[in-house]
């Protein structure tokens, strides 16, 4: 069996794409919106987001002067991955999880739409 995502998610997904910087945050509704097995995923994973994002922030402010801009650079760049793992593992979560089958006619033409994996 195919399966395509559903057109309005794949919609709502394309509009916040055109955003890299910040898609993430725009995708945050996504998964309550469009619901699927186990939406909350996403949440969670966000939340070891903020927790990693926040320890490393007061880590930072308490030994500010002992890291060198090298290292700065590579704690922010480290920051920006996480965000975009995140992310992306969050876009991928709401996308798998909205899936129609789709099976071939029997002409061999155009894919029909038989029903929805929910």
């Amino acid at each position: 069996k195919n399966s395509t995502t559903e057109k309005e998610v794949e919609d709502a997904f394309s509009k916040t794409n055109a955003a890299p910087l910040v898609d993430g945050f725009l995708e945050l509704p996504f998964p309550a919106k469009f619901g699927g097995n186990t939406w909350f995923l996403p949440y969670i994973m966000w939340s070891f987001f903020l927790a990693i994002i926040v320890t490393s922030a007061v880590l930072f402010a308490f030994e500010y002067e002992q890291i060198s801009g090298t290292t700065v650079a590579a704690l922010s760049t480290g920051g920006l991955l996480l965000y975009q793992i995140t992310s992306d593992f969050s876009e991928y979560w709401v996308l798998s999880r909205n899936q129609e089958i789709v099976e071939a006619s029997a002409a061999g033409g155009d894919d029909a739409f038989v029903e929805d994996d929910k």
